[in-house]
């Protein structure tokens, strides 16, 4: 904040000072002329000479004057700007702190809803998944005692996918309220990769979305397998719901030398700056209403992933799909120290 120019007293200084100047000013041309008086009497030089000294002496002190009254208005010009600077930096300030205030008061307004929502997620989840493990059960002996050539397989199939996504639904609320300790499990990344893309294989081809997998040679990694499942679960998901009209869905695995990753990208219609931004904050969703879905799924992940230490990259564009970096470290961190490294701006490999 710009220094404030001096209070009431100080605004008069210049004043003060320019008048003391005045007085010493005006006693140099008395004091001459009274010796000018003196040298006359004297020298008997004539009142002519005395005249034109005391003409040219006024002059000088009238111009001198001049100067110091244009400074002093300079310097009156000069607070008053300084002091408009300061009450307009004071004005920005005092916006800036009711923006935070507002902003803090919408968080705790969120804050209270989430929890809300954590107590009415935890009330209901037991209560909705007794009747959806009867549905996924019977749904997977009927598969069982299907024919495979049976025209009613492919609606049993329908049912047991649909029951695994409102589970997932279920498991992302809990997940959210509250979120369980993770384990550490030595894991093939490529192999859990490879199993979660199973699982939506089917509605994949309901979609015409083809599935174009690339595994790179990657480490095993401490992860919590059935944690980082539910991540690539929901970004595949995301990705089939983002190409309504079909397309590719592009995975693939990569290495850094201290982390390793799983890339999801799509062909589907993208997102804008604005969209990107919102994308992981809780209940946000870009589906249409009654599209099946809490709005959680990438709020969940990010925690989970960060959880992990690692981060998720994100790259879209309208019209051009989307790219989603799952990065995980090679070893482990601490819970509380996510990994604050970027990931490159882009992979090569990687069609879009």
């Amino acid at each position: 904040m710009p220094e404030r120019p001096a209070g009431g007293g100080g605004r008069f200084r210049p004043v003060a000072t320019f008048a003391a100047r005045v007085v010493l000013v005006s006693v140099v041309p008395i004091a001459l002329t009274l010796g000018l008086l003196a040298i006359e009497d004297a020298f008997a030089l004539g009142s002519d000479f005395v005249i034109a000294v005391l003409a040219a002496v006024f002059v000088l002190v009238a111009s001198v004057l001049w100067v110091r009254l244009r400074d002093l208005r300079a310097a009156e010009a000069r607070n008053r700007e300084a002091l408009s600077r300061a009450a307009s930096a004071e004005a920005a300030q005092l916006r800036h702190r009711l923006v935070e205030v507002q902003r803090s008061q919408r968080q705790l307004v969120q804050a209270s809803k989430l929890g809300a929502v954590g107590e009415l997620a935890a009330a209901v989840a037991h209560e909705v998944n007794n009747p959806l493990t009867g549905i996924l059960g019977f749904s997977e002996l009927l598969l069982t005692e299907l024919p495979e050539d049976d025209p009613r397989r492919g609606e049993a199939q329908m049912i047991r996918d649909e029951a695994i996504r409102a589970r997932s639904i279920i498991r992302a609320l809990l997940e959210f309220a509250r979120p369980r300790p993770l384990q550490r499990i030595s894991t093939s990344l490529n192999d859990l990769t490879r199993s979660t893309l199973e699982l939506v294989r089917y509605r994949a081809s309901l979609a015409a979305v083809e599935i174009v997998a690339d595994y790179a040679d990657v480490a095993r990694v401490e992860i919590d397998p059935d944690a980082i499942e539910s991540v690539l679960l929901n970004l595949f998901n995301n990705a089939i719901d983002a190409m309504p009209a079909g397309g590719n869905l592009y995975v693939s695995t990569i290495s850094d030398p201290d982390r390793i990753g799983v890339i999801v990208a799509d062909g589907g219609v993208g997102m804008d700056r604005e969209t990107r931004s919102r994308i992981f904050a809780p209940f946000f969703s870009t589906r249409s209403e009654g599209g099946g879905t809490s709005g959680l799924g990438l709020s969940v992940s990010l925690q989970v992933v960060e959880n992990h230490g690692g981060t998720i990259d994100v790259e879209s564009s309208p019209g051009e799909g989307s790219v989603f970096t799952v990065w995980l470290p090679t070893a482990w961190p601490a819970f509380e120290a996510p990994a604050s490294s970027a990931a490159p701006a882009t992979q090569p490999g990687v069609p879009l």
